[in-house]
């Protein structure tokens, strides 16, 4: 049995660290973890320890990925006895090691967000990302890590100036224009993974019973396009998109 599937969550993993991190390169990384204490292999259910276990052997994984792929200075992989509760602090340990780190990620069981521990980090200049109850597949290729948060930044940097210039002169022609580009989203201007994004929901949702004209309207594609990666898919699956 595949507990993880390491290829599977290679791209999100570095999508992660490259774009929503912005690792550069001889930075320091630090990879935290919790993992269940004695008496919580008693106190929680088989169910609850395996999720546990699973999410301290995916912050294994990343801190491997980061080391492997990309121009990290020093990559540390840290756990530490799970507090059992949320805004708990960790160990004097895992606290120092935080505060001397470029990029920590945070891949716990219960949340660090609120403690001073994380606090601390953050003032000595350190990117934290808080990560409490992720799971592998948020990762993959249609979890929420998957995203692509350039073609994401692209279009609110769009929106927010089709917002600026609203405020500024309560046009309504400007307040059309945000409808108008909400509805009708170029993607032709999206980047390669966007677009290919778009394709697949677009396919996806004309598979699951959408009429090709409503998808079209929905996405903000042309009918004609539509059609096309419907008839891609069908003779070569979604790698024809």
């Amino acid at each position: 049995m595949v507990w993880i599937d390491r290829t599977a969550i290679t791209p999100g993993v570095l999508s992660m660290l490259r774009v929503n991190m912005g690792l550069r390169q001889g930075e320091r990384v630090l990879v935290v973890t919790d993992v269940p204490t004695p008496e919580q292999w008693g106190q929680f259910g088989s169910d609850q320890v395996e999720v546990m276990l699973r999410r301290a052997y995916l912050a294994r994984l990343v801190a491997d990925l980061a080391r492997e792929h990309l121009p990290a200075g020093k990559v540390e992989f840290l756990t530490f006895p799970s507090t059992g509760r949320s805004g708990v602090e960790p160990p004097d340990e895992a606290a120092r090691a935080m505060t001397e780190a470029d990029v920590v990620l945070a891949i716990t069981s219960f949340s660090m967000s609120h403690t001073e521990a994380r606090e601390e980090a953050c003032r000595r200049g350190a990117r934290v990302a808080s990560m409490p109850r992720f799971l592998p597949e948020m990762f993959c290729p249609d979890g929420p890590m998957a995203v692509d948060y350039e073609g994401v930044a692209f279009s609110t940097r769009v929106l927010a100036g089709l917002i600026n210039r609203s405020i500024k002169c309560c046009s309504q022609r400007v307040l059309c224009g945000i409808l108008a580009y909400m509805k009708h989203l170029d993607t032709r201007r999206m980047s390669p993974g966007a677009q290919d994004a778009v394709r697949q929901r677009v396919v996806r949702a004309v598979c699951a019973g959408m009429f090709q004209a409503q998808a079209a309207r929905v996405f903000g594609v042309s009918r004609r396009s539509v059609n096309a990666w419907h008839q891609r898919w069908r003779h070569g699956g979604f790698r024809a998109l």
